[in-house]
């Protein structure tokens, strides 16, 4: 068992831990100091995956405490406390929690991503009855949890968007050549995508869509 893997036994991490774990860096090791390092010498992606964790906790989009950062005067003692600020040291994440997040925004890689063992039959690539345009549906009904994705759009559009962002991920491609339509393999396939996001469409009566203004 690798050092990374004990942290699975963890139910909460801090928003630093956390972030590196994300880059797969572990936080009981030297990469544990990185708040103290100057900016050019943190790892690539620390900042913005530490910002993208502490905004989300913050809005409650992830479970968790989140503690602000105390303002000090010139002798150390706190004095007040930056209004929507988040301390990445002290605020903790809710790991459960944490994972439907990153399920939701599709991000699948690093620590946190599930592996192929631990996810279900059809989120398989590997089962030999996996169905691309199934798969794609249900990942993006579940990453329009996340409402700033639908916000201002009609359902399905804001689907087929979300789709589009990730159609090579997804295998939302065309398999062979088609001169008469002017597509080759490895297009985007735009009807599967439009399948797919009617298939996750949970208002296919029509009307107004319920989306975020």
């Amino acid at each position: 068992m690798e050092g990374l893997d004990y942290w699975r036994l963890c139910d909460e991490l801090t928003v630093v831990q956390a972030a590196l774990l994300m880059l797969d860096r572990d936080p009981s090791g030297e990469d544990g100091n990185v708040e103290s390092w100057k900016m050019p010498e943190r790892p690539n992606g620390y900042e913005a995956a530490k910002t993208a964790l502490a905004s989300a906790l913050l809005r409650g989009d992830i479970k968790g405490t989140s503690k602000p950062i105390y303002e000090l005067d010139r002798f150390g003692n706190e004095c007040g406390v930056y209004e929507n600020s988040t301390d990445p040291a002290s605020s903790v994440l809710d790991v459960e929690s944490l994972i439907a997040w990153l399920t939701r925004r599709g991000f699948h890689s690093g620590f946190f991503s599930r592996s192929e063992a631990q996810a279900p039959d059809y989120l398989d690539p590997n089962h030999p009855r996996y169905a691309p345009k199934l798969a794609a549906a249900v990942k993006v009904w579940q990453a329009m949890e996340d409402e700033n994705l639908r916000r201002g759009k009609g359902t399905v559009s804001a689907m087929e968007q979300w789709l589009e962002s990730r159609y090579r991920e997804l295998g939302l491609v065309h398999e062979k050549d088609n001169p008469k339509n002017g597509t080759t393999a490895g297009d985007m396939n735009k009807s599967a995508i439009s399948e797919a996001a009617k298939v996750a469409n949970w208002q296919p009566g029509g009307g107004a869509p319920k989306t975020p203004g």
